[in-house]
């Protein structure tokens, strides 16, 4: 896992609120068990870009993260997403022993379509990490 993705990992996980909803059940979107038990969160990167400055390299990265909600209902899908959008807006400050989290903005969320095989419905809002590398 790279450093952005255990610092916004640890984010997630760390977030009482959410938390107490999900029990901790937050996935790379890759690593998703097999039948995952309701509700939990994945994450995956979207881009990244690194900002550069005239002659010199800025250490400036912009990374733009989907993050899924899923529930057995679409109210829990939503209350479980508005949990995240309040664990990563406006998210700032140096994760222990990570990345320097220099502010996080909450693009946008849309509707998932419904996943047929964990029975899950899904919201996902994508969130802006901007850091130094």
């Amino acid at each position: 896992m790279a450093v952005i993705e255990e610092a916004l990992y640890d984010r997630l996980n760390t977030f009482g609120a959410l938390t107490s909803l999900i029990g901790g059940r937050v996935y790379d979107a890759q690593t998703v068990p097999q039948n995952p038990t309701l509700p939990f969160v994945t994450y995956r990167r979207l881009t990244s870009r690194r900002h550069s400055a005239m002659g010199s390299d800025t250490g400036l990265a912009d990374v733009r993260f989907e993050c899924s909600s899923w529930a057995a209902t679409y109210r829990s899908a939503k209350a479980v997403k508005e949990q995240v959008r309040a664990a990563l807006q406006r998210w700032r400050g140096t994760q222990p022993n990570l990345v320097e989290v220099l502010d996080t903005f909450i693009d946008d969320d849309v509707d998932l379509s419904f996943e047929f095989d964990t029975q899950a419905r899904g919201v996902a809002l994508d969130a802006h990490v901007w850091h130094r590398e």
